[in-house]
């Protein structure tokens, strides 16, 4: 494994046993998104049986679980991956592995969201006026706090955008990279 190169482990092993002393296969390290399912699974199916620091309780519901939706409806597989994804988890772009694309130690744009909502401070964004916060989602906010206001200038001109915007009409540009810029012809586009 790679320094920030994330794993599944036994909780059991790591908070009880140094590192030198804990049983084989208390850790897996998927090579991509696509195979954390199978690292838990192996997790469950090799060490978790052999494992001796799990609590009684512990193992006697693990045996009482075993053949419950073995076969679930659906593609398991994209839950898992699609589940990674939201955790922040990507394949990394570095290694054969997986890495968070962002610290998860930092607060993400939805954590700061959600603390400015409990605390009751005006969200506004440079769109949105805070006024308007409690109008839309916590989903539109965040996303409007991702783009500001802009004008259409002849350097805009490209395609279709030539017949039917006048230079000054009203847009919006991407806060991260200044570069897309988007100019809807009616709200309904926007």
């Amino acid at each position: 494994p790679e320094v920030g190169q994330v794993g599944v482990r036994c909780v059991h092993c790591a908070k009880s046993r140094p590192k030198d002393q804990r049983v084989k296969g208390h850790v897996y390290y998927p090579s991509s998104v696509n195979t954390i399912q199978q690292c838990v699974k192996d997790l469950q199916s090799r060490h978790l049986a052999i494992c001796g620091t799990i609590p009684d309780n512990c193992r006697e519901r693990l045996r009482s679980l075993k053949g419950y939706g073995s076969k679930p409806e659906g593609d398991s597989v994209q839950y898992w991956i699609d589940s990674a994804k939201e955790l922040g988890l990507q394949d990394s772009p570095d290694v054969v592995g997986v890495t968070f694309y962002r610290n998860p130690g930092e607060k993400s744009p939805a954590d700061c969201l959600a603390i400015e909502k409990s605390e009751g401070i005006p969200s506004g964004s440079f769109i949105m006026r805070a006024e308007d916060r409690t109008s839309v989602t916590d989903s539109m906010a965040l996303l409007l706090k991702q783009f500001r206001p802009c004008r259409f200038q002849a350097s805009d001109r490209r395609g279709s955008r030539s017949r039917d915007r006048a230079l000054g009409s009203p847009g919006i540009f991407c806060v991260h990279c200044s570069k897309k810029r988007y100019f809807p012809v009616t709200e309904k586009k926007l």
